[in-house]
């Protein structure tokens, strides 16, 4: 080892020779963190716009409830039909029927609806099978 002693010049420019290395490989690790900072952003952002036109298409169709909801005032309306066909021919007027009326309807066994006559596979309402009487 060499015991002369240190030059505070030399050592000067020895330090920030180090420190100016040490600088620039830091600058080096931030521009590849702003780089990865910078992708992750655009695929949040592409994530968020797909999000997005997902709830839009999704949103549009009808819920469970709703459909429930539908199907339950297509056949209370089938029955104010029905309702006033009868006040309508008690009264003698001329009532024209409805395609597919002068077929039997069929009612499900496990909800009670009245099917139409060609929901020959399941209920309308319940999606239950049909069964053979």
């Amino acid at each position: 080892r060499d015991c002369r002693p240190i030059d505070q010049e030399d050592y000067t420019t020895s330090l920030v020779i180090h420190q100016q290395a040490r600088l620039d490989r830091m600058r080096k690790e931030l521009e590849n963190i702003c780089q990865t900072l910078s992708r992750v952003q655009n695929e949040v952002q592409a994530k968020r716009m797909e999000h997005s036109s997902y709830i839009q298409v999704n949103s549009s169709l009808p819920t469970e409830d709703s459909l429930y909801m539908a199907k339950m005032e297509k056949q209370t309306l089938e029955l104010d039909v029905k309702d006033i066909r009868q006040q309508l021919t008690s009264i003698g007027a001329s009532v024209s029927r409805l395609p597919g009326e002068d077929e039997a309807r069929w009612a499900c066994r496990v909800c009670t609806f009245l099917n139409h006559p060609a929901m020959t596979i399941k209920c309308e309402f319940c999606e239950a099978p049909r069964t053979p009487l």
